[in-house]
């Protein structure tokens, strides 16, 4: 199984806490335990996105950075 993130595993954690109410409860709690562990599952979501965008622009910044270290040596990709 491939590893979860911590906020994934969190959210996962919570939301199995939240259906194992919800299946034990019953009428007006089923439907609140449901709708946390769908707001926890979203939250989880949108931090994940966030966490990805921001992994993605660090690349980004180390790569241009790496950029201008290889001009200023003289060098070129390729060499």
């Amino acid at each position: 199984m491939q590893r979860l993130s911590p906020i994934v595993k969190d959210a996962h954690d919570d939301v199995s806490a939240a259906l194992r109410s919800a299946r034990q409860a019953g009428g007006e709690v089923r439907i609140a335990a449901a709708r946390y562990a769908l707001q926890r599952l979203d939250r989880a979501l949108e931090l994940c996105r966030i966490d990805r965008e921001r992994h993605s622009t660090d690349r980004q910044q180390q790569a241009g950075s790496w950029g201008r270290l290889d001009r200023r040596a003289g060098c070129s990709r390729g060499e």
